[in-house]
C-alpha cells in the first residue's frame, strides 16, 4: 500500500491518476507496479491519492484526461505511452535494501536524480546513484545535515521503517515508541523541513510507503500495524 501526496497546482477535482509506480506493499515483491486514483480537490498543498498493489495490468492503463495528472510542461512518454514527470531530484529513506533499494534503482533507470539515504551509509555502497547520504529519520540533526547535503529536492519517498511483533500484554513500550518514532513520526519529521519551501514554490511529491498491516492487523503484529495505521491516517 502506498499513500502519496501530490503537491502540484492545477489539478482538477476527481482526475484519475493512472500510471506505473515503482513502490509496492512492504510485504509484497519490491518493484511491483501500482495504479492510483486521484480523489479529492486540490486545496493549499495538494490532495491525497492512494495506490493498491497488483492493479497495474497493461489493459487497465488509460492515458485519457491528464493521465498522471501533474502540472508540468516537462513531461515525457513513459510505459504504455502515459506521460511521466521529467527528471526529478528524489530523496529516498531506508534505501539500503528491499523496496527502498528497488525504488532507487528503478528511479535511476528512469532518469531521475536519486539521493539514497540510510542510517548506515555504508549499506548504500552497491547502489549506482548520484548521491548517498546518512539519514536517521528519528534524529533532527541527522535530517538537517542530510537535507543540507542533498540540496533542493523535488520529491521524497518515505520508506524507512522498523518491524516488530509480539503479544501486547508483554511488548516493551520503549520498542513500541521507537517503532512509532521511525515509522510514523519519522516521515512527518522529515516532511516538516521541506513542505514550507514546496508550498512557496508550488510543487513537490511525497510517497509514504505503508503496508497491508496499516489496514488490517494480524495476530502478534499489533505494534507494527499500529505504527502503519498511524502513517495511513497522517497520509490521508
Amino acid at each position: 500500500e502506498v499513500e502519496a501526496q501530490l503537491f502540484a497546482p492545477g489539478l482538477g477535482l476527481g482526475h484519475e491518476v493512472v500510471g506505473p509506480s515503482v513502490v509496492a506493499d512492504d510485504r509484497a515483491g519490491a518493484g511491483e507496479k501500482l495504479v492510483g486514483r486521484h480523489s479529492g480537490s486540490v486545496s493549499g498543498l495538494g490532495s491525497a491519492m492512494t495506490a493498491d498493489a497488483g492493479l497495474a495490468m497493461a489493459d487497465q492503463h488509460d492515458c485519457s484526461s491528464n493521465g498522471i495528472a501533474v502540472a508540468t510542461a516537462m513531461a515525457t512518454a513513459g510505459p504504455w505511452g502515459c506521460p511521466t514527470l521529467a527528471e526529478m531530484r528524489v530523496l529516498i529513506t531506508g534505501a539500503a535494501r528491499a523496496i527502498g533499494a528497488a525504488t532507487a534503482v528503478a528511479l535511476s533507470e528512469a532518469g531521475h536524480h536519486v539521493i539514497a539515504t540510510a542510517r548506515n551509509v555504508d549499506l548504500l555502497a552497491d547502489l549506482d546513484v548520484p548521491m548517498r547520504l546518512a539519514l536517521d529519520v528519528t534524529d533532527e540533526s541527522s535530517i538537517r545535515s542530510a537535507l543540507d547535503a542533498a540540496g533542493e529536492i523535488d520529491g521524497i519517498v518515505n520508506n524507512a521503517a522498523v518491524t516488530g511483533k509480539g503479544p501486547l500484554e508483554s511488548y516493551p513500550l520503549d520498542q513500541l515508541r521507537h517503532m512509532f518514532e521511525t515509522n510514523s513520526f519519522g516521515p512527518l519529521r522529515l516532511l516538516q523541513h521541506v513542505l514550507p519551501g514546496w508550498r512557496e514554490r508550488g510543487s513537490g511529491v511525497v510517497v509514504n510507503v505503508s503496508s497491508v498491516q496499516g489496514r488490517v492487523a494480524t495476530p502478534l503484529e499489533g505494534p507494527y500495524s499500529a505504527s502503519k495505521f498511524a502513517l495511513e491516517a497522517l497520509s490521508e
